[in-house]
């Protein structure tokens, strides 16, 4: 895997997509696990965990990766369900337009919902939402409803 410096993946970032993995975690309430994100892009707002794939990183490694990294879960397997693109205006942090193309995959995972903590800094809260008030929320960005409308109805 190869890690970046932040002005090469700046200059990065302002003439590609990047390609990134969204882990769906779902409990055994049918909550789905969001995160508030504390950074840009989506700064303030419920997102997946997840984040891009390094150069030379299996998608599947990514997810185990980002799982560890950002709630200390290692997932037991990993369904695509969904393909997303998100496209971010210029902010505060960066002055250009911040384009993503989203893996959104289905986590399958054990452990109990009380027991996920944030393990990283780009996040300052967790919060379990149920899938159905999820899926009627009009305050939820169509780059996580939309994967959210995917799920098999079984959950």
């Amino acid at each position: 895997m190869m890690f970046i410096d932040q002005p090469l993946f700046d200059d990065i970032r302002k003439s590609i997509p990047i390609c990134c993995v969204d882990l769906v975690f779902i409990d055994s309430n049918s909550r789905i696990l969001l995160m508030n994100r504390r950074n840009n892009p989506a700064k303030n707002l419920l997102w997946f965990p997840g984040g891009r794939i390094l150069k030379d990183e299996l998608i599947i490694n990514a997810i185990n990766r980002k799982s560890l990294e950002e709630v200390s879960i290692k997932p037991i397997s990993a369904t695509l369900i969904d393909v997303q693109e998100t496209i971010f205006e210029v902010s505060s942090d960066y002055n250009f337009i911040i384009h993503t193309i989203n893996l959104c995959h289905l986590i399958s995972w054990s452990g109990r919902s009380e027991d996920v903590v944030i393990n990283d800094n780009q996040h300052d809260a967790i919060i379990w939402v149920p899938l159905l008030e999820a899926l009627n929320s009009q305050n939820i960005h169509p780059g996580v409803l939309n994967p959210l409308k995917k799920i098999p109805h079984d959950h």
